[in-house]
């Protein structure tokens, strides 16, 4: 078994360390091509909103896999303790329920504001009144 996960381990790293270079040599993105129009600039309070929401997303997510395996965790140090498996897989729900919550959070929010306006949450523009 440690002779199959090390060579896995080797395959893999092999792999990434080849393509390193690749990367790096890589054309750098232009965000705003010059002649293009460029909208939603970082200044636009409809861009800083979307993002601000994408990184709670985010956020949601990492804490409800970081609950998930803290709740792992107990479960095995529980050493068949019924109040602390217990305790455990109430944490593990509770972290798959964050988890399912946060992306439908996600993905709702994202279709009905693509249905209503035509954009997602990284494209939101915000009208002005004054132009």
């Amino acid at each position: 078994m440690k002779k199959v996960v090390l060579s896995t381990l080797a395959s893999f790293s092999t792999l990434i360390l080849r393509s390193l270079p690749a990367l790096a040599a890589s054309k750098p993105v232009e965000l705003c091509p010059p002649g293009a129009v460029c909208t939603g600039t970082t200044t636009d309070p409809g861009v800083i909103i979307g993002n601000i929401l994408n990184f709670l997303f985010i956020l949601a997510a990492i804490l409800s896999v970081a609950f998930l395996i803290w709740g792992g965790i107990k479960w095995i140090t529980a050493n068949g303790d019924k109040t602390k498996v217990q305790s455990a897989r109430d944490t593990i729900i509770g972290a798959i329920i964050g988890l399912v919550v946060a992306f439908a959070a996600y993905f709702i929010i994202n279709i009905v504001l693509t249905l209503l306006f035509g954009h997602g949450l990284g494209e939101m523009t915000v009208p002005t009144i004054f132009q």
